[in-house]
């Protein structure tokens, strides 16, 4: 791996190289793996420090770029202790950085970044049709990084007070935004024509609102009050098939009650089974770097090995108005 490092009482800085593992054979990592050391060797340098920034990088911190301290900010947004961001959520956030936020105002300053500065940026952004929510959130990154950057004192060296009539920020209206949703007869459709296992997930999804991460990594044990409440708490991270203990939003922890027909159709799917819910080949040999085991496991079924394969095969009948009321339910659109 390369990186920049920064050297004290040089303007340029250093090209490093670090070695990881071998390519191939005895020693070689998976592509997590090695992306996961990648990020232990940079945060034992320190490079990515506000410390070294501000005692290393600029004497003067109002000579750092943005672009600098959008990198720093975002590293520590995943390596901090108190509320770190997930990997794919950093991808979505680098996305917006390199595509809209970098060749905008990536060379300017960071002491110089305030509501005038950021005005062009929303311009283009708004020219190119992004929505006004998504506009707003690719604002706040700026923010963030702007405030980022810290004194010796713990508080932020640039103090904003930031204006969206300056800004010409567009007002997010709820009423207007992309909400998505299937009609029942789409779904009935899909659902009846599936079976075992995916046709589960599809029931589970519908009847309940739940985001496919978290339905993926939904448990036995995560059925309580006899079958009947299911407990949302952790989900499948989206670039790396692992499970995770932290979900999108704070609110996205929660308790979901099930209609009692739903509730009786995935008690028979779950009778016998351990662990996972759903299941898959491929992720038979990925381990789940928090939770310790496998992400998916063979499943135990009471009626034997090829149970996995049709778990569903005992359900011959669904409800009639179960199908129906799964489009009725709440849940995340």
């Amino acid at each position: 791996m390369r990186y920049w490092k920064d050297i004290a009482g040089q303007e340029k800085r250093q090209h490093v190289r670090e070695r990881i593992c071998p390519i191939s054979g005895p020693g070689s990592l998976s592509r997590s793996e090695r992306k996961r050391k990648a990020k232990e060797i940079i945060q034992s340098s320190g490079v990515d420090t506000a410390e070294h920034f501000t005692t290393v990088v600029k004497p003067n911190p109002t000579g750092v770029l943005f672009r600098d301290q959008a990198e720093v900010w975002l590293q520590n947004s995943q390596n901090r202790k108190r509320n770190p961001i997930g990997n794919s959520y950093a991808v979505t956030i680098q996305g917006a950085l390199d595509k809209w936020i970098l060749p905008v105002i990536g060379d300017v300053p960071l002491g110089s970044v305030d509501n005038l500065t950021v005005k062009p940026l929303i311009d283009k952004m708004s020219a190119a049709g992004l929505s006004a929510r998504t506009i707003s959130k690719y604002v706040e990154f700026v923010q963030q990084t702007v405030a980022s950057l810290k004194g010796v004192n713990g508080e932020p060296v640039h103090k904003r007070v930031w204006d969206a009539e300056t800004m010409d920020l567009p007002v997010v209206e709820h009423s207007k935004q992309k909400r998505p949703s299937l009609k029942a007869d789409p779904i009935s459709e899909l659902i009846r024509g599936s079976s075992c296992q995916e046709q589960a997930l599809y029931v589970l999804l519908a009847a309940t609102g739940m985001r496919i991460s978290e339905a993926l990594a939904l448990e036995t044990k995560h059925f309580i009050n006899n079958g009947r409440t299911i407990m949302v708490e952790q989900q499948v991270e989206k670039d790396t098939p692992r499970i995770v203990l932290h979900l999108k939003t704070n609110a996205a922890k929660r308790e979901i009650d099930l209609h009692p027909d739903i509730a009786e159709y995935l008690r028979k799917y779950i009778t016998g089974r351990t662990g996972l819910l759903f299941s898959h080949s491929k992720w038979d040999a990925l381990s789940s770097q928090q939770t310790g085991r496998p992400l998916a496991h063979s499943q135990t079924h009471k009626n034997g090995a090829g149970a996995e394969r049709h778990g569903l095969a005992c359900i011959q009948a669904i409800p009639q108005n179960m199908v129906a009321w799964t489009t009725l339910s709440g849940g995340h659109q």
